[in-house]
């Protein structure tokens, strides 16, 4: 099996950040439009679309969420822990890492949905813990602990943030 040199890989993360990231935009935004169109019924009527247009805008707020919002919190949370990461090799890598998420989507639109979120869940983390390794110059291990630390903070994060809005919530 041919492999693309590394050397080739970091080129293209580090200088093709606004290509990846349109391009997986794009692709993201029509998997999602085409998952609307796959979901159609006959009795549904005139709510079809509806359901295809929703689901458009639903990829476009998940998109610019993974390729905008994501790159910006991972990068910041990434210097705290005295990582080195450029804001474009972080975009560039979740463009790339996003490419498994898009296929697995549009295979699960077939069949079998949980399989392939699974393959595609671990295919994308193995392609961000790779790029970062590649963009930082480190071992992939160091890279993929980086990143399984970083994601857990952000989880941690999401779920005090939620149990406070909904503490907020109840005592008004």
């Amino acid at each position: 099996m041919m492999m693309i040199p590394e050397d080739d890989q970091l080129y293209l993360i580090q200088s093709k950040s606004n290509l990846l990231t349109g391009m997986a935009f794009g692709a993201y935004t029509l998997v999602s439009v085409y998952v609307g169109l796959e979901a159609r019924a006959a009795g549904l009527g005139s709510l079809n679309t509806g359901l295809w247009v929703l689901s458009g805008l639903s990829g476009i707020v998940n998109a610019s969420l993974a390729l905008l919002l994501f790159p910006l919190v991972f990068t910041w949370l990434s210097r705290r822990f005295g990582a080195e990461t450029l804001l474009a090799e972080v975009r560039s890598i979740s463009a790339l890492s996003l490419m498994p998420v898009i296929l697995g989507t549009l295979l699960g639109t077939l069949g079998w949905v949980p399989l392939w979120a699974g393959v595609a869940c671990v295919a994308s983390t193995t392609v961000f813990a790779h790029g970062l390794s590649l963009a930082n110059g480190t071992r992939f291990g160091a890279a993929l602990k980086h990143t399984l630390a970083v994601w857990g903070v952000l989880l941690v994060s999401i779920v005090v943030l939620n149990g406070v809005f909904l503490a907020v919530r109840t005592v008004r």
